[in-house]
């Protein structure tokens, strides 16, 4: 598995990974994924044969989507946070993930209310997590990388890559590690510190 968490420095404006037409109304699906599929097809056709061989060979080998997890989508800062949770949908994202560029559109995509939805204060989730030990369900999947940026700097476009690999997880200016670093005024370094820390934690356990 490969976790990446792309931060922002300043505020960000969006960039399109591949822009499409677009009309006054919504597109429907079916038409997206027709899109989809013609884009993925042109790409392909550039592309030695045995190379094509490779990513049909890839493509077979795909992560067991059935296994869902709870995933930090955003914290309530204090000195001992509170953590909201969604079961995302990383095989919807993975397929297309220009689609759900930003984070939110990610947790919207996902549908995060109701029953996919819940609220456990931090310290609790690490004690649970420090329980589980070296068990299937405690594994934790710690950051390959960060990437740090500004606007109209192409970190999209990277997030976006990295993203369609299916074995990897990406978070792409998630509210969560921003929150816990910038938005806990009472707290102190050490503190901020250690609640990104334990955040990411709760990201990369899947």
């Amino acid at each position: 598995y490969f976790l990446c968490i792309v931060m922002c420095s300043f505020v960000l404006f969006g960039i399109i990974l591949i822009p499409f037409p677009r009309s006054k109304n919504i597109i429907e699906s079916n038409h997206l994924q027709s899109y989809d599929n013609s884009l993925k097809n042109k790409i392909l056709s550039w592309l030695p044969a045995h190379q094509i061989d490779d990513i049909e060979k890839s493509e077979s080998i795909l992560p067991d989507w059935s296994q869902i997890f709870w995933t930090p989508i955003d914290v309530e800062i204090s000195t001992d946070p509170m953590i909201i949770l969604c079961k995302l949908n990383f095989k919807e994202y993975s397929s297309s993930p220009h689609k759900y560029s930003m984070f939110r559109d990610f947790v919207a995509m996902s549908n995060c209310n109701g029953s996919n939805r819940k609220r456990e204060l931090l310290s609790k989730l690490i004690n649970e997590l420090n329980i589980l030990g070296d068990s299937p369900r405690g594994r934790i999947v710690k950051p390959t990388g960060f990437v740090f940026h500004e606007s109209r700097v192409g970190s999209t476009l990277v997030a976006n890559s990295l993203a369609s690999d299916p074995w990897s997880m990406v978070f792409s200016e998630s509210a969560p590690t921003a929150n816990a670093l910038l938005h806990c005024n009472q707290c102190s370094k050490d503190i901020k510190i250690k609640i990104f820390r334990d955040v990411v934690t709760l990201m990369g356990n899947s």
